[in-house]
């Protein structure tokens, strides 16, 4: 029992000695790692690194664990699992580099090539809706809107459309994260500007004026917030397969719709190489798992044409999204479709099956 007292303090003088002396958790496991890498034991490394990352609290501890992490996967060739390493310490500092002195040029091309790609979501909301937003500089819309900007250091800028109310903020993008700006709108002291080469005679009172916005400015804000939360028109077409059946069904669809940011409502028709078939369908955009992937979920009322008659039932479906561009998004869904009145069907022929999963992959093109 004496042992175990004396252990005890013996651990509790330990930790205040570690604490005295500003060790932070994780710390003494991380330059372990750092000396199991140098010397070329990079799972010993990756190993250390992992414990490190299990204790670690300070955001800039963690941010050079996973730099490191990232080099031993490197080291090993193994690119996929060195980019979620550098991702993860983006995570944590947007502006995290490697010294090209020590590190291999490849690998930090690696890192910074990434974190010239990486970006977030951002959405902004002010005291003045209608206001115009601008991101270092360049006009990106009206508020309030959300949309995907680099990560890093950046400035944002909110102002009135007559320039009367406007503020400036700083905002950090971190990678894998959604960010939530709000810009209370104020007067402010007018920015100091160059004087002229030319100096014409100055009227006292006069030279103070309010930020102006240029013309070109608010043109180009409108424009991009056109695709933010104007409602549009968009033509969807589809490819569809039916791996459920013997034989396998395939077939297209096309259809017509309208929609905004976040909730769609579309016709489609369609045919398998037997039945034509039309369906209403309701879709909602539920999140976004990267910075251009999106996740979405649909109710549809289908409807099949058949040569006895008719049938009607309900589905939904789920899927992902890609914004390849501002006009064109790609998508890959998965549904499942039950018909519950069906026409009895001809004598000697196949009734229609009432339960139908599909799988479609297909490309949706708005219209300006």
């Amino acid at each position: 029992m004496r042992f175990h007292y004396l252990s005890l303090i013996a651990l509790l003088a330990s930790s205040s000695i570690a604490f005295a002396q500003g060790t932070a958790p994780g710390k003494a496991r991380f330059d372990t790692a750092q000396t199991a890498f140098e010397e070329g034991d990079f799972e010993s490394a990756l190993s250390e690194l992992r414990a490190a990352a299990s204790l670690a609290k300070d955001d800039a501890l963690l941010t050079e664990i996973h730099l490191l992490r990232g080099r031993c996967y490197a080291a090993f060739g193994d690119t996929n699992r060195a980019n979620e390493a550098f991702t993860s310490a983006l995570e944590f500092d947007p502006e995290a580099r490697l010294d090209p002195a020590r590190v291999r040029p490849s690998v930090v091309e690696l890192l910074d090539g990434l974190r010239e790609r990486l970006q977030a979501e951002l959405s902004i909301r002010s005291s003045h809706s209608g206001a115009l937003v601008f991101f270092d500089g360049k006009a990106i819309g009206v508020a309030p809107l959300r949309t995907s900007v680099p990560i890093g250091k950046h400035e944002v800028e909110v102002r009135t459309p007559d320039g009367a109310l406007w503020k400036k903020q700083p905002v950090t993008i971190r990678a894998r994260q959604a960010h939530e700006l709000y810009v209370p709108l104020q007067e402010q002291a007018p920015e100091p500007v160059p004087e002229p080469v030319a100096e014409t005679p100055k009227v006292f009172g006069l030279d103070e004026q309010k930020p102006r916005v240029d013309p070109a400015s608010m043109k180009a804000a409108a424009e991009q917030d056109d695709a933010v939360r104007r409602v549009r028109f968009f033509a969807d077409l589809r490819a569809a397969v039916e791996p459920m059946v013997d034989p396998v069904g395939v077939g297209g669809a096309f259809g017509v719709g309208v929609g905004g940011r976040d909730l769609l409502a579309s016709v489609h028709g369609s045919y398998d190489g037997e039945d034509f078939g039309a369906s209403l369908r309701v879709t909602a955009r539920l999140s976004k798992l990267l910075w251009i992937v999106g996740l979405h979920a649909a109710l549809e009322a289908p409807a099949v044409f058949l040569d006895s008659g008719f049938g009607l039932g309900a589905g939904i479906a789920g899927g992902l999204d890609f914004a390849a561009t501002r006009w064109l998004e790609l998508f890959l869904e998965g549904s499942y479709r039950r018909y519950f009145l069906l026409p009895a069907p001809e004598p000697g022929a196949p009734g229609f099956p009432e339960e139908h999963v599909v799988t479609s992959a297909g490309l949706r093109v708005w219209v300006p």
